[in-house]
């Protein structure tokens, strides 16, 4: 990636069409989704050890449970992409739009989790994003594991490394992606990772399997827009969003770089660190907010240190979105039904949104309404 390249790639020259009012070039890069698909299927059936895709686990999961789905779970990946083609299945950018703007109509903020994918086990964080989206999560970040999380703190980093004990990879991660959205997960999943293991895997083709897994974008700490531009190009022909973060000490020229190239929403980072439960939210942190949202109208979303379904409520009370990591992974760590413990920690978040709206008695702050639709 260069910087001239981001320079020619990052304008917008109009809005990414739905599949199925595509361009030629458009078509051409949906079927290349395909193809891609198609490899991972093929190595799935290679490996026997591939257990997401292959359907046949090596070993049990630390809780007792393995991967027992048939083998026709292997075409998963493949008939989703096929799927999403033949009914114009609405992009990415479309399905976090239209997440954010249900919340809006609601008169509360949209509650945005974060999962490390094979945390505990493989098989175990399947089904504790089944339960996430089940409890009334309204978009779910799926955290990518790799081996050095600059932007994590300890609870996220240890459980990244047990992902890749786990054996979780780029490529079992996109398709445990695909088997979220067959078995009916139907909220944006936002794919959060670094970018060192996306230019190994391939930008172009990363982009291209995410959109035929049916990801809805990508959050990347350590990939400032300067040097997106190759990932933000393949991004706009999939219609897949590239969320960029900002933090406390942005200054305002920093502030409309940043959002002058983000898609989906902006991610505010709530404070001048790594993630993690804190006890108390940034007191400064509402007009932090307040100065973001006078350079942009795209949605708003804060994480790092929202521990409490209090903190989101507070943070709700201004924000558009309410990013909860640590805490979650934290519970799912301390239970024996991590499924269980995910659901009902996002139920009392999520309750807590909605309870804040109610009590509000209809007044409620100005939130973003301008987002992209794909």
């Amino acid at each position: 990636m260069t910087h001239h390249d981001d320079v020619i790639l990052s304008g917008n020259t109009g809005q990414t069409p739905t599949r199925g009012q595509t361009s030629d070039r458009e078509a051409s890069l949906w079927e290349e989704s395909l193809t891609h698909a198609g490899e991972i299927l093929r190595f799935a059936q290679d490996d026997p050890e591939y257990v997401i895709l292959s359907g046949h686990a090596s070993q049990p999961s630390a809780h007792g449970q393995t991967s027992e789905e048939s083998p026709e779970q292997a075409n998963e990946i493949l008939r989703f992409a096929q799927d999403g083609k033949s009914q114009n299945e609405p992009t990415g950018l479309a399905r976090i739009a239209a997440a954010f703007a249900s919340a809006r109509a609601e008169g509360r903020a949209a509650l945005m989790p974060y999962f490390t994918l094979g945390y505990p086990d493989i098989a175990s964080s399947e089904a504790a994003v089944r339960a996430i989206a089940a409890a009334g999560a309204d978009l779910i970040e799926l955290g990518v594991p790799f081996s050095d999380p600059l932007a994590d703190g300890p609870t996220i980093q240890h459980s990244t490394q047990v992902a890749l004990e786990q054996g979780m990879t780029l490529a079992r991660g996109l398709a445990l992606t695909s088997r979220l959205r067959a078995a009916g997960v139907a909220q944006p999943l936002l794919l959060m990772g670094y970018v060192n293991p996306i230019l190994a895997y391939g930008v172009a083709r990363y982009v291209a399997d995410a959109a035929a897994a049916g990801a809805a974008g990508f959050i990347v700490p350590d990939l400032p827009p300067e040097e997106a531009g190759e990932l933000a190009a393949a991004c706009r022909a999939h219609g897949l969003a590239l969320v960029f973060l900002l933090a406390p000490t942005s200054t305002p020229e920093r502030i409309a770089a940043v959002v002058s190239h983000a898609t989906g929403f902006v991610y505010l980072v709530s404070l001048a660190g790594v993630t993690g439960a804190r006890d108390k939210l940034p007191p400064d942190l509402a007009a932090f907010v307040d100065r973001v949202r006078g350079a942009t109208g795209l949605p708003l979303a804060v994480g790092f240190g929202i521990a409490t379904p209090e903190h989101a409520s507070a943070v709700g009370a201004f924000a558009d979105g309410v990013i909860v990591g640590s805490a979650l992974i934290k519970a799912v760590g301390a239970a024996a039904d991590p499924a269980a413990a995910a659901g009902h920690f996002v139920r009392a978040f999520s309750e807590a949104l909605r309870r804040a709206t109610n009590l509000s008695d209809g007044c409620q702050p100005q939130r973003s309404q301008r987002a992209d639709k794909g």
